[in-house]
């Protein structure tokens, strides 16, 4: 019997979370699935992880060789039956009634081709943590009609989690197979191709754990590669847009070419490529001038491809010009401040040298206080012995008994002294 549903799973090197992805598939109220898996040539056991169910609604595909997340979701998608598929990757896990919550919502809205929930961000542990993209960006648009999901694409990029998707099996026939030449991007290049002809929707529940490994594991982690493929690819995605109609395309973009006012008789890709313009990402800007060059045939646009060629930066040679330029004067301002510090340090060493010799100085003048102290002190104490002598002798006796006799010698002495002053005059 067929199943309502396929659970697909692409594994590679899960080991230690495949068995929790599987289980919590196994574990939902609504039983009426298959689960899907192609593993992608895992070295760590993550094959002999998910044998060792018993359940005979999981089939296992094995590659031979490492192919990539788009042939593997590819082969995937070609060996499941159900009529719904619900994506779910190895190192996640749903949770408590996202097959049925979603099964009843697409039974209940037959003109949506795609549900997406928002997922529970947890870490490698499974406690909730923070993660790199705002997913709930998605429940801010205006909207979840075909104009506002495609002008979010090419303005913004992708906001729609996969793990966290049920799509009818004829969105994607409809929609045709992964790009096995992205791998950041893959997803985000399938919602494009699908939205336009399948509606989505976003449920504001979480039904899916998606696991943020550590170290930048996750493959749409901002690593420098997958930085460095990511704008790459979305400039090659972007040409997804010029192949779609005319008619759609200024339906999608009809404000925001009056708002630059744009003249839709020059065509879908012109606007296309001057609505990138707008954009300041190298993907769009790279987007814009390819463009712009493959439709070149008039005088106008020859000059309109020189003139954007001339002023964007499509590589980053004026931003690394500039970076240089930075980095120059910054290395001039740290000579000037070497040299500063230099000066300062000059002037230190000089300013020690003298609080060493004023303190030499000072240690001396110590040195000659200390002994001047000590010399006072010394006659302090022979005064004060003097004091002790004269103090004894006044008060004895002996000179008790002569005070009368030195007395009037005294007076004598002055008597004579007195004669003396006259005889002289």
């Amino acid at each position: 019997m067929t199943p309502r549903v396929s659970v697909v799973i692409k594994s590679y090197n899960h080991a230690a979370f495949v068995a929790q992805a599987i289980q919590s598939v196994l574990d939902q109220s609504f039983q009426d699935f298959e689960i899907v898996v192609t593993d992608d040539a895992s070295t760590d056991g993550t094959a002999d992880v998910i044998r060792a169910f018993a359940d005979p609604r999981i089939r296992l595909d094995v590659f031979p060789e490492n192919r990539g997340i788009p042939a593997a979701m590819n082969a995937t998608l070609a060996r499941a039956r159900g009529g719904l598929i619900a994506i779910l990757n190895s190192d996640d896990y749903a949770l408590p009634g996202r097959l049925a919550r979603q099964v009843s919502f697409l039974d209940a809205h037959p003109g949506v081709g795609a549900v997406f929930t928002m997922p529970r961000t947890v870490g490698e542990s499974g406690a909730q943590t923070a993660n790199f993209v705002d997913f709930r960006a998605a429940l801010a648009l205006p909207d979840f009609s075909r104009r506002s999901w495609l002008r979010r694409f090419f303005f913004g990029g992708n906001l729609l989690c996969s793990p966290t998707a049920m799509i009818r099996h004829t969105a994607y026939q409809r929609a045709g197979d992964y790009d096995t030449r992205l791998t950041n991007l893959q997803d985000f290049d399938m919602w494009i191709r699908m939205c336009c002809d399948s509606a989505f929707h976003v449920m504001d529940e979480e039904l899916t754990a998606f696991r943020v490994r550590a170290d930048n594991k996750n493959m749409s982690a901002p690593r420098p590669d997958s930085r460095l493929r990511t704008q790459f690819e979305f400039a090659h995605i972007l040409k997804r847009f010029r192949a779609m109609s005319p008619e759609l395309i200024f339906e999608v973009f009809a404000n925001d070419m009056a708002e630059r006012k744009l003249d839709a008789a020059k065509g879908r890709d012109a606007c296309l490529a001057e609505l990138a313009l707008s954009v300041p990402s190298p993907a769009h800007r790279l987007f814009a001038c390819e463009t712009l060059f493959e439709i070149a045939r008039s005088d106008q646009d020859i000059r309109r491809i020189r003139d954007v060629l001339g002023r964007t930066d499509i590589f980053g040679i004026e931003a690394a010009r500039e970076l240089e330029a930075t980095v120059e004067q910054i290395e001039q301002q740290l000579m000037l401040v070497t040299e500063r510090m230099l000066e300062i340090e000059t002037r230190a060493t000089e300013f020690q040298r003298t609080i060493t010799l004023r303190d030499q100085e000072i240690t001396l003048r110590d040195q000659e206080i200390g002994k001047l102290r000590r010399m006072i002190a010394t006659r302090d104490a022979e005064v004060g012995k003097l004091r002790q002598s004269s103090d004894r002798l006044l008060n004895s006796r002996s000179w008790r008994y002569t005070a009368l006799p030195r007395r009037i010698m005294a007076r004598v002495k002055h008597a004579f002294a007195a004669e003396g002053d006259k005889s002289k005059s």
